[in-house]
Protein backbone atom coordinates (compact mmCIF):
# COMPACT_ATOMS: atom_id res chain seq x y z
CA UNK A 1 0.00 0.00 0.00
CA UNK A 2 1.64 3.20 -1.47
CA UNK A 3 0.82 6.33 1.25
CA UNK A 4 0.78 9.41 -0.78
CA UNK A 5 3.17 12.42 0.57
CA UNK A 6 0.36 15.07 0.84
CA UNK A 7 -1.53 12.29 3.05
CA UNK A 8 1.51 11.93 5.42
CA UNK A 9 1.49 15.36 6.22
CA UNK A 10 -1.95 15.39 6.92
CA UNK A 11 -1.72 12.63 9.28
CA UNK A 12 1.38 14.29 10.77
CA UNK A 13 -0.24 17.99 11.13
CA UNK A 14 -3.75 15.98 12.75
CA UNK A 15 -1.60 14.03 15.25
CA UNK A 16 0.17 17.59 16.44
CA UNK A 17 -3.10 19.53 17.02
CA UNK A 18 -4.34 16.70 18.84
CA UNK A 19 -1.43 16.74 21.24
CA UNK A 20 -1.46 20.23 21.11
CA UNK A 21 -4.74 20.10 22.43
CA UNK A 22 -4.47 17.41 25.44
CA UNK A 23 -1.39 19.41 26.83
CA UNK A 24 -3.16 23.06 26.45
CA UNK A 25 -6.23 21.30 28.53
CA UNK A 26 -4.11 20.01 30.65
CA UNK A 27 -2.31 23.15 31.28
CA UNK A 28 -5.25 25.31 31.33
CA UNK A 29 -7.09 22.94 33.81
CA UNK A 30 -4.34 23.50 36.27
CA UNK A 31 -4.66 27.37 36.18
CA UNK A 32 -3.92 29.16 39.35
CA UNK A 33 -7.08 31.27 40.32
CA UNK A 34 -5.85 32.90 43.71
CA UNK A 35 -3.65 33.05 46.27
CA UNK A 36 -3.73 33.81 49.62
CA UNK A 37 -0.78 34.19 51.96
CA UNK A 38 -1.41 34.33 56.00
CA UNK A 39 1.19 35.09 58.18
CA UNK A 40 1.49 32.31 61.10
CA UNK A 41 3.11 33.51 64.60
CA UNK A 42 4.17 31.14 68.10
CA UNK A 43 6.02 32.41 70.81
CA UNK A 44 7.59 29.46 73.20
CA UNK A 45 8.22 30.19 76.85
CA UNK A 46 7.30 28.60 80.57
CA UNK A 47 3.66 29.87 80.19
CA UNK A 48 0.05 30.15 78.37
CA UNK A 49 -0.64 33.11 76.39
CA UNK A 50 -3.75 34.13 73.75
CA UNK A 51 -3.77 35.88 70.80
CA UNK A 52 -7.07 36.03 69.42
CA UNK A 53 -6.61 38.77 66.87
CA UNK A 54 -7.84 37.42 63.16
CA UNK A 55 -5.19 39.51 60.87
CA UNK A 56 -3.38 36.30 60.97
CA UNK A 57 -2.67 32.88 62.64
CA UNK A 58 -1.45 33.55 66.22
CA UNK A 59 -0.86 30.61 68.03
CA UNK A 60 0.12 32.73 71.51
CA UNK A 61 2.24 31.29 73.50
CA UNK A 62 2.74 27.57 74.16
CA UNK A 63 5.06 26.11 76.55
CA UNK A 64 7.51 23.03 75.20
CA UNK A 65 5.28 19.55 74.60
CA UNK A 66 1.94 21.77 74.34
CA UNK A 67 -0.07 21.92 71.30
CA UNK A 68 -2.79 24.54 70.01
CA UNK A 69 -5.52 24.71 67.60
CA UNK A 70 -6.60 27.38 65.09
CA UNK A 71 -9.56 27.25 62.04
CA UNK A 72 -9.99 29.42 59.41
CA UNK A 73 -12.31 29.74 57.34
CA UNK A 74 -12.27 29.22 53.51
CA UNK A 75 -14.31 30.15 51.09
CA UNK A 76 -14.78 29.52 46.91
CA UNK A 77 -17.28 31.68 45.25
CA UNK A 78 -16.36 31.49 42.02
CA UNK A 79 -15.92 27.74 40.32
CA UNK A 80 -14.88 24.62 41.65
CA UNK A 81 -11.45 24.45 42.47
CA UNK A 82 -8.34 22.39 43.97
CA UNK A 83 -7.11 23.91 47.07
CA UNK A 84 -3.57 23.08 47.74
CA UNK A 85 -2.13 24.98 51.43
CA UNK A 86 1.57 25.14 51.83
CA UNK A 87 3.42 25.64 55.07
CA UNK A 88 6.71 27.64 55.15
CA UNK A 89 8.73 29.13 58.18
CA UNK A 90 10.84 28.09 60.90
CA UNK A 91 8.04 25.88 62.74
CA UNK A 92 6.60 23.95 60.30
CA UNK A 93 7.31 21.02 60.88
CA UNK A 94 5.28 21.41 63.76
CA UNK A 95 2.08 22.45 61.89
CA UNK A 96 -0.42 19.89 61.45
CA UNK A 97 -3.00 20.40 58.86
CA UNK A 98 -6.00 18.16 58.70
CA UNK A 99 -6.17 18.49 55.19
CA UNK A 100 -3.44 20.46 52.68
CA UNK A 101 -4.94 19.02 49.27
CA UNK A 102 -8.86 18.85 48.57
CA UNK A 103 -11.67 19.90 46.40
CA UNK A 104 -13.95 22.75 47.06
CA UNK A 105 -17.19 23.48 44.81
CA UNK A 106 -18.43 27.06 44.13
CA UNK A 107 -19.71 29.35 46.52
CA UNK A 108 -18.60 26.26 48.73
CA UNK A 109 -17.21 27.20 52.86
CA UNK A 110 -15.10 24.70 54.54
CA UNK A 111 -13.53 24.84 57.96
CA UNK A 112 -9.98 24.11 58.38
CA UNK A 113 -8.18 23.01 61.60
CA UNK A 114 -4.25 23.93 61.75
CA UNK A 115 -2.49 23.10 64.70
CA UNK A 116 1.19 23.22 66.24
CA UNK A 117 2.43 20.70 68.22
CA UNK A 118 5.61 22.05 70.37
CA UNK A 119 8.56 20.06 70.81
CA UNK A 120 9.58 19.16 74.28
CA UNK A 121 13.15 20.72 73.46
CA UNK A 122 11.72 23.76 71.75
CA UNK A 123 14.05 26.65 72.30
CA UNK A 124 11.84 29.68 74.35
CA UNK A 125 11.55 32.14 71.24
CA UNK A 126 9.39 33.65 68.49
CA UNK A 127 8.60 31.61 65.52
CA UNK A 128 7.36 32.56 62.20
CA UNK A 129 5.64 31.53 58.96
CA UNK A 130 3.07 31.62 56.43
CA UNK A 131 0.69 29.07 55.20
CA UNK A 132 -0.29 29.74 51.34
CA UNK A 133 -3.68 29.34 50.14
CA UNK A 134 -3.77 27.97 46.49
CA UNK A 135 -6.83 27.69 44.18
CA UNK A 136 -6.15 26.45 41.26
CA UNK A 137 -8.86 25.90 38.30
CA UNK A 138 -10.25 22.31 37.70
Amino acid sequence: MKINKHMLIFMLILIFFILFYSINKYIVSNEVLQTKELDMFLTVSNYTGFNVDTDAIYFGTIPPGGSGKRIIVLHNLDMNSEVLIKKEGNFVDWVVLDEDDFFMEANESKNVSIGVEVPANAEYRNYTGKLNIIFKKV
